[in-house]
């Protein structure tokens, strides 16, 4: 008796082969995503570690932020620093002064300047570059250009470019194309938007830089530091310092270099190296996300393996009855019927593995990933460890959710199955409900509620699939918001100019003979808590305002604008400081620029894109001895000229910024595009193997109708009745569940 239930088992899961096919599918969607997204974040882990090996990325930073220093200042602050390095248990490996200054770069195919960085290098043992072609300059008149910018204009070495930094304009010729670590994350420093084509990055010997810049030879503004070993260094999201190590080190380099005349200096570790931090923010939150999506999607997997079981079990109600009658026990029925889930678990968790290790898979998934950031990936794995956890994590859930279905199975009684094929009365308040109702709506109603237990699990699993497509677009919309918020409706300036503070009296000069409709001078500058490595950006404003008409309107939250001339500077701070650094209205707190400090009082909370600390700059300049770096204008027709580019630092145009952060929004939208094709994909399987479970169910109630005179229209709306209910409350349960799940996945992404 046994084996001829068996054989009716396999028997009728080949009659139900399209309802079977849509449980595999979801196992192996689940499997599949989960092996891709884990492998994922594996791999690039060690991608970026291979990268950092391979250029011999530095422990150790200073940066002058823009002012000049002789070379040996750089080098005797490294030497002193270097028996203090050895008592610490890491010697210095090697030591490089560097120049970096901002310029221009000619865009040929727009024919437009755009902003430009150019590193000057000498020994370039730390912080190398990765070459794709070519070589490191070998005349005066060459330079390696970064492949970003070189894959967006389709230069090649050979290529003739034209830049600026300094004075005049030059023209120099790519002697090689390459990759450098500070610039994986390409975008201008204290952006995180750069549309393709309009920021380039140059690398060339420092007294070829020096000499086009018409500075000193021996100017440097630069000191980097490689340490033995590879050093914890501070991350920026924690208020742990994770590099206790390192504190020592930089607290004794800052002093070096203060006691050679350098006050205004920058000392961190890697976790303050912008485009290492950003990267490693990216990640950690695929990271975090990736246990949730996992789970909703073997959770529905589970769900609609639960509803068809159950199904498969009505329809060999009258077997299992029988061998109840003759004796056979409940342990081997639902054995048999638990070979279910475990044969399509394994299945569709082997077929979704399998996918995952294959070009389609992580590989695919990890080069997709960094060709967004222009990256080379040296290498990618497989990870054994990963492949089991999630195969068994899959199957073991499958198995959970079928196991109600298959001890039901072992439970039941002739006597019990006899009552469920006479059937039941429906409830009254169905009744009511339906007989108000059209004829054949009013059916549809009926028969969607006949089995409340199953309509519930499918209403689940339809809402759990909605969360995935859900979540992923209010995510979106909230980062839509905030970006726009945090650019366009906080900025009215046209253009941003930054330069050095001794051409501040050049820029007044040039405004002079300009037809502006309005300007703003500001202070920007980095700064950190004292106690705290952790760097913020330090905005000094005219006239602070959260007015719509200022050139940088303030997102006041709580509390009050800050005034000026108090005997303790006022300042207001972003949530994000707020929360990192506990920081509170009211309280007073001290800044550390360098070798310089200042106290402030905290009077008010803003929202910002950076974590950003405002006050007046007549405060900041008086009591940090910064002047005025930044100019805003407004202008109707095009006034910018060489003139003011040959004295200015950077320069960004709104219209670069907003293009910039809809790149950024259209590559994430891409990527978010994955999400909803899974999601999507769940929704459209639920439902078509709900349909499929009620027409095998009631064929003979539809053919009795059809006989009856009804047309397949009206069969066709008595169908589509219970699928518009289903989807409706699956979508007000999957719209609830993806609030929640945006909220969650934005946490884990805000920092």
């Amino acid at each position: 008796m046994r084996q001829l239930l068996f054989r009716r088992l396999r028997r009728s899961l080949w009659r139900t082969k399209l309802s079977v096919g849509m449980v595999l599918f979801l196992i192996i969607l689940a499997t599949w995503l989960s092996v891709t997204m884990a492998e994922h974040t594996r791999n690039a882990d060690l991608a970026y570690d291979d990268f950092y090996h391979e250029t011999n990325l530095g422990d150790l930073f200073s940066d002058t932020q823009g002012s000049f220093h002789h070379r040996q200042v750089f080098e005797d602050a490294c030497f002193n620093l270097s028996s203090s390095a050895a008592a610490e248990g890491m010697p210095i490996q090697s030591c490089e002064a560097r120049l970096s200054m901002s310029g221009f770069f000619y865009n040929d195919d727009d024919e437009r300047w755009v902003q430009a960085k150019f590193h000057g290098i000498d020994a370039g043992k730390i912080d190398s570059l990765y070459y794709l072609e070519g070589n490191w300059p070998e005349v005066g008149d060459e330079v390696v250009l970064d492949d970003h910018i070189a894959s967006e204009l389709g230069l090649e070495t050979g290529d003739i470019v034209q830049v600026m930094v300094g004075e005049g304009a030059v023209n120099l010729t790519i002697s090689g194309i390459a990759v450098n670590a500070e610039h994986l994350f390409y975008v201008p420093e204290g952006s995180l938007f750069s549309r393709p084509g309009d920021y380039a990055v140059m690398y060339l010997p420092s007294t070829i830089l020096t000499t086009i810049a018409g500075i000193d030879a021996e100017q440097r503004n630069r000191l980097l530091i490689d340490l033995q070993g590879d050093p914890d260094y501070d991350l920026q999201d924690t208020s742990i310092d994770e590099g206790k190590a390192l504190t020592p080190l930089k607290a004794e380099l800052l002093a070096h270099l203060g006691a050679g005349g350098i006050e205004s200096v920058q000392v961190t570790d890697r976790g303050g190296f912008y485009s290492v931090e950003l990267l490693r923010q990216d990640l950690e939150g695929t990271k975090k996300t990736l246990p949730t999506i996992t789970i909703v999607l073997a959770a529905v997997s589970g769900l609609v393996i639960a509803i068809s079981l159950e199904r498969l079990i009505r329809t060999q109600s009258r077997e299992i009855a029988v061998l109840r009658t003759l004796g056979v026990p409940r342990g081997p029925i639902m054995s048999d019927y638990m070979m279910v889930p475990l044969l399509l678990g394994v299945t569709g968790a082997s077929l979704g593995l399998l996918l995952g290790i294959s070009p389609i898979g992580s590989s695919g998934m990890t080069e997709w990933y960094f060709a967004f950031f222009g990256m080379p990936v040296v290498k990618t794995n497989h990870y054994p460890d990963l492949l089991a956890i999630i195969w068994v994590s899959v199957l073991a859930i499958v198995l959970v959710f079928g196991i109600r279905p298959a001890y039901k199975a072992s439970r039941l009684m002739p006597l019990e199955v006899m009552r469920q094929q006479s059937g039941k009365r429906p409830a009254k308040w169905l009744t009511r409900l339906s007989s108000r109702l059209p004829p054949i709506f009013g059916l549809g109603v009926r028969s969607t509620f006949r089995k409340p237990g199953r309509l519930a699990v499918t209403i689940l699993a339809l809402g759990l699939a909605l969360v995935i497509i859900g979540g992923s677009m209010l995510l979106m919309s909230s980062m839509d918001k905030t970006f726009r918020t945090g650019t366009k409706e906080q900025n009215n300036w046209d253009t941003e100019v930054s330069f050095l503070p001794w051409h501040h009296s050049d820029m007044e000069d040039w405004l002079l003979g300009k037809k502006v409709d309005d300007h703003e001078f500001a202070i920007r500058s980095f700064a950190n808590a004292s106690g705290d490595e952790r760097p913020f950006l330090v905005m000094g404003l005219e006239s602070p305002s959260t007015s719509t008409d200022s050139m940088h309107r303030i997102d006041l939250r709580e509390g009050r604008l800050p005034q000026a001339g108090k005997q303790v500077p006022e300042a207001v701070i972003d949530e994000g400081m707020a929360i990192n650094l506990d920081w509170e209205v009211g309280e007073q707190h001290t800044l550390v620029f360098g070798t310089t400090t200042m106290q402030v009082e905290i009077t008010g909370i803003t929202m910002d894109m950076l974590r950003t600390l405002s006050m007046h700059a007549s405060d900041l300049s008086e009591h940090s001895g910064l002047t005025p770096n930044l100019l805003w204008i407004q202008h109707d027709e095009e006034v910018i000229d060489d003139e003011i580019r040959s004295k200015s630092w950077s320069m960004m145009t709104d219209e670069e910024l907003i293009s910039g952060y809809e790149e950024l929004l259209e590559t994430q939208s891409n990527a978010m595009l994955v999400m909803l094709f899974v999601g999507g994909a769940i929704a459209v399987a639920i439902l078509l193997n709900t349909l499929l479970i009620n027409l095998s169910e009631r064929d003979t109630e539809l053919a009795t109708l059809r006989i009856l005179g009804a047309s397949r229209g009206m069969v066709a709306k008595l169908l589509t009745t219970e699928a518009v209910i289903i989807g409706l409350i699956g979508g007000c349960i999957g719209a609830f569940f993806s609030y929640l799940l945006a909220q969650v996945m934005a946490a884990q992404f805000s920092t």
